[in-house]
């Protein structure tokens, strides 16, 4: 059932991503145009990136106030992914959000196989994407060894982030999920982390002008990026800029999608407190769980304004009717509507 968001298979996470540069950047970048970069590439990179472009010196990772992604820039900028680069991606949805309608899953990918972990009964799949793209055939119970494997990598970025006992155990085993509170209500330190505009650094060259194009339903599996059906957008884009064989959306849903992309963060960084006692404000509530006042005033906004840009927001912003009465830190022009 891949009729909707919210699965950790290719044809809902994995989704197009292009970068475009103007001739002004040639020399800056080792990549040519018309190629693709199979480096592992999310939502979370796009704050970053538009950071990077601007000229803005973001605060380093191991601060408590940095984006939690990394600048696709420098995937451009050398031959070869820097050492520093990521090798695995973790893809999630813990929500208990619709029981019965969607799936509450932990999954990791290196672009090559993908691992899937189900959060409330343990059940776990492995997929060779490179033989199987559509993931038709489960490899799980017929490679107990290589689900070890797999199981021990995404331990292992659990322990590194820091996620807790509930996500996983001191000693690498992932336990199952009794109640929905064991994973609604992460133990992470970097809970209260947000990315703040006083940290901007005014770049002194010129502003380079950054459009970001967020479109929907363009399917790589179903062939909605495709030659055919968008061709000048082929043309454009593709033959003239880069294209990220392997981005994929982190929590692969509407609302968590572009409050990520808006912060550069992990939707478990920007959850409501499943613990608090207030009711939470109707605005609040159509947000799959996000805490908008973790979003509003610490996207890249404003950042950007600081540095001396004009951003405008057209479109889609987050899952509830644009509130034209607050509208977020860092916007000059402000043309949103619900999701």
């Amino acid at each position: 059932d891949l009729w909707r968001k919210g699965y950790p298979f290719e044809q809902v996470a994995s989704v197009p991503f292009y970068v475009r540069w103007p001739t002004t950047w040639e020399s800056r970048l080792a990549t040519s145009r018309g190629s693709v970069v199979s480096s592992l590439v999310e939502l979370r990179d796009v704050f970053p990136t538009i950071a990077d472009v601007a000229g803005i010196v973001l605060p380093p990772a191991d601060a408590s106030e940095a984006p939690d992604g990394s600048s696709i820039i420098s995937l451009l900028r050398h031959a070869n992914p820097p050492p520093s680069w990521r090798d695995v991606l973790i893809l999630e949805l813990a929500t208990c959000e619709r029981k019965g309608r969607l799936d509450n899953f932990m999954a990791l990918t290196d672009g090559h196989g993908k691992y899937v972990r189900h959060l409330t009964d343990g059940r776990e799949q492995l997929f060779d994407l490179a033989s199987d793209a559509y993931e038709q055939r489960d490899l799980a119970r017929a490679n107990r060894s290589a689900v070890q494997s797999w199981r021990a990598r995404l331990a292992a970025e659990l322990l590194r982030e820091g996620r807790g006992a509930k996500w996983v155990t001191p000693t690498g085993s992932l336990p199952i999920a009794g109640e929905c509170s064991d994973y609604e209500q992460l133990d992470v330190a970097a809970a209260s982390r947000d990315s703040r505009s006083e940290n901007t650094q005014v770049p002194t060259a010129p502003l380079a002008n950054i459009v970001f194009f967020l479109s929907d339903d363009q399917d790589l599996m179903l062939g909605g990026a495709g030659f055919q059906p968008m061709r000048e957008t082929h043309r454009l884009l593709v033959e003239r800029g880069a294209t990220a064989s392997n981005f994929f959306a982190h929590t692969p849903i509407c609302g968590p999608s572009r409050a990520q992309i808006l912060t550069g963060r992990y939707l478990h960084n920007l959850k409501w407190d499943a613990t608090a006692t207030q009711p939470r404000p109707p605005t609040e509530r159509n947000c799959m769980h996000i805490n908008t006042s973790l979003v509003h005033d610490h996207s890249f906004a404003p950042h950007l304004k600081k540095a001396g840009y004009t951003v405008g927001l057209f479109g889609k912003y987050l899952n509830w009717p644009a509130d034209w009465k607050h509208v977020p830190d860092g916007f000059s022009a402000w043309f949103a509507n619900g999701g």
